[in-house]
């Protein structure tokens, strides 16, 4: 079993791990926002001659951490899962812990096909930061 383990709880860091039947195989950690983990996953599955193809399952640590990077990590990872048809298996880390020493939380049969990020505090992605303006706009005109 070829599975892809990918931990974005940091908004400068990008975990990511290749678990091959229930081994941590590789991994690495790259400076990386989350402007970047989609280009970082696709080179570090290309350094490594992983195919989307030979994947069979994909984890993702869903949080808590950066509330971006968790979204963008877990988008990643249910786009891959949802595009190759596979199974998504989310694991929470609140401790932080590194991909060598979370690999035991990787349960197959905790897998579903999609995985939600986690918070450690309410989000507030919708606060909105418009402030309407205090005067009325004047109209332009023009002479025709």
């Amino acid at each position: 079993m070829e599975m892809l383990l990918i931990c974005g709880q940091d908004i400068g860091f990008l975990s990511i791990g290749r678990v091959q039947n229930g081994v941590l195989v590789a991994h690495q950690t790259v400076s990386a926002s989350p402007e970047q983990y989609l280009s970082t996953v696709d080179l570090t599955m290309r350094e490594w001659g992983i195919e989307p193809s030979e994947l069979s399952a994909i984890a993702v640590v869903t949080g808590p951490g950066s509330f971006t990077s968790s979204r963008i990590s877990t988008v990643i990872a249910n786009t891959i899962a949802f595009a190759k048809q596979i199974p998504v298996i989310p694991i929470e880390n609140p401790d932080h812990l590194p991909l060598d020493e979370i690999i035991n939380q990787i349960d197959v049969k905790k897998s579903t096909p999609f995985a939600i990020p986690t918070y450690n505090r309410p989000p507030h992605i919708t606060n909105s930061n418009y402030q309407p303006p205090t005067t009325n706009p004047q109209l332009l005109t023009t002479n025709s």
